[in-house]
């Protein structure tokens, strides 16, 4: 009681300090302030405690040396004895503060509580975070040699140290958008970027949240390396779109966007699982070639299927299943000798590794033109009726063949080619593809002109064939880099290039947009 009775009457005077102005003030009520080391929840509370009568508030520190553990048991009596007190604060509290259930249910005016603890519980009370930033928009500070802006909080997860840098929006994006798309590139390109980014840092606010932060400063969100990063140019393409976000039906959405789209944007659908409106395959003639290969041992990609729970045995051939319109792989087989399994759609990139394979836009050998001669994708329409539907007739229906005897392929139109000597996959799979299959040759009706088809024209409408028979390794050839949907970076540079402008660039990647 002597020392509640001492820091009533001796107070210090709050007038005294002078208060950054902050975007957070409270007006009274029971309120819970919460947030990191230094980043002025008590500033707010003894801001709000000096528009006050001196003798209607009590101030308590429970990190003072002065206190001790029964402090908070005793404040019901001692505001008994004291009724001109009609509000309370409490700093310092951490989780093991005792008996704060006897002040949860005072009858005062106000109860004001502060603590670092971000999982403290306090019912009937107004939660209010309180960041760093909000007092210090300009501020910058420096790790490990590195310079960023705004505040900084450490948090500890799991029993790893973690660094979370608050910071506007705004001059978040000025860390960003360089690093994305290139700091010496077409302002156009920057400010398209910037909108671009924007939209899908707001849309994917809170992806870590279980971490204690809301965006990671890697590749899988955005790359963000603070102020030493930013330039003149990327912060007048920021300011110059200030604000602005890309909408679908009048809501901001996540603009995703990847290196080079290989000729041919992806929809959303043929890349993750679900379909998006905004986010459509097109024929992309902005975006320039990206060509790639890339050699995978057999064990090395065994290893990598176990590493991802899919264990075939002894790797023997793969198989591309199905493909989108567009042209990327949608489903790759994986065949063993102790089973088959089929991974599909971005998980093919995640599980062999998305810095081996860059695109879903690959095939197996072959070379970088059949990819492009053999794209299948005709926009917002039925492929098949652009191109020929092919039936392929045959009588071996093993797992795997090689097929010896003569394939007859027929053409919608009614003519028939035989073609010797192709391999084929399993012809059952072809069959869940699309392609019919009879178990006989045999078809007397039909006009058979040999050798109008070569051995190749089936495998390599896809640029090497969906099949392959794995001894050693295997090589990918491939177009584009990145999952393919929404905007092409490099064609947005391009673009930039022959004079169009952000917004021209957006709409053209983004389907039925607003930009505002």
């Amino acid at each position: 009681m002597e020392i509640l009775k001492l820091l009533y009457e001796n107070m210090p005077d709050f007038n005294e300090h002078k208060f950054t102005p902050r975007k957070i003030l409270i007006t009274g009520g029971k309120i819970l302030l919460y947030g990191a080391p230094n980043s002025g929840k008590s500033m707010i509370a003894k801001a709000f405690l000096s528009s006050l009568d001196k003798n209607s508030f009590l101030y308590i520190n429970l990190s003072d040396i002065r206190i001790n553990s029964q402090i908070c048991a005793e404040l019901p009596k001692f505001l008994a004895q004291n009724k001109q007190i009609s509000s309370l604060v409490i700093d310092g509290i951490c989780a093991d503060t005792p008996n704060l259930a006897e002040i949860y249910v005072l009858n005062l005016e106000n109860i004001i509580l502060i603590t670092q603890d971000s999982e403290f519980l306090a019912s009937n009370f107004e939660r209010i975070h309180v960041l760093p930033l909000d007092f210090e928009d300009d501020g910058s500070f420096s790790v490990k040699g590195q310079n960023y802006r705004g505040g900084v909080y450490f948090n500890d997860f799991k029993g790893t140290l973690n660094l979370i840098n608050y910071i506007d929006e705004e001059k978040y994006l000025y860390g960003v958008v360089g690093n994305e798309i290139g700091k010496s590139v077409p302002i156009e390109a920057q400010k398209a970027q910037a909108i671009a980014c924007r939209s899908y840092a707001r849309v994917k606010r809170g992806t870590h949240e279980n971490y204690g932060f809301d965006i990671c400063s890697t590749p899988h969100c955005q790359y963000y390396k603070g102020k030493d990063s930013e330039v003149s140019a990327v912060r007048r393409a920021v300011d110059d779109t200030f604000g602005k976000t890309v909408k679908y039906d009048g809501k901001t959405v996540a603009a995703f966007y990847s290196k080079n789209s290989g000729g041919y944007t992806s929809a959303s659908e043929d890349i993750w699982n679900e379909r998006l409106g905004y986010l459509r395959a097109k024929q992309d003639i902005y975006s320039p070639d990206f060509t790639w290969k890339k050699s995978i041992s057999k064990r090395e990609i065994e290893t990598k299927l176990i590493n991802a729970g899919k264990s075939i045995g002894d790797l023997q051939a793969m198989r591309i299943e199905e493909r989108s319109d567009a042209g990327a792989v949608k489903r790759l087989a994986f065949i063993g000798n102790t089973g088959t399994v089929i991974i599909e759609k971005d998980k093919i990139r995640t599980t062999l590794g998305a810095s081996d394979i860059k695109s879903l836009m690959f095939t197996f050998g072959g070379d970088f033109r059949n990819i492009k001669e053999n794209k299948q994708y005709v926009e917002e329409s039925n492929v098949a009726s652009k191109n020929k539907n092919m039936t392929v007739i045959g009588k071996n229906m093993q797992t795997i063949v090689d097929i010896t005897e003569n394939v007859a392929c027929i053409a919608s139109d009614g003519t028939v080619n035989l073609v010797q000597n192709v391999r084929l996959a399993n012809l059952k799979g072809i069959a869940r593809s699309g392609l019919f299959t009879v178990p006989d040759l045999k078809n007397e009706g039909s006009k058979a002109t040999e050798n109008t088809a070569t051995a190749g024209s089936l495998s390599d409408r896809i640029g090497g064939g969906d099949y392959i028979k794995v001894d050693d390794t295997v090589l990918f050839t491939g177009l584009g880099y990145g999952h393919g949907v929404g905007m092409s970076q490099d064609g947005a540079i391009e673009m930039a290039k022959r004079g169009f402008t952000y917004d021209e660039i957006l709409n053209y990647y983004y389907k039925d947009i607003s930009i505002e």
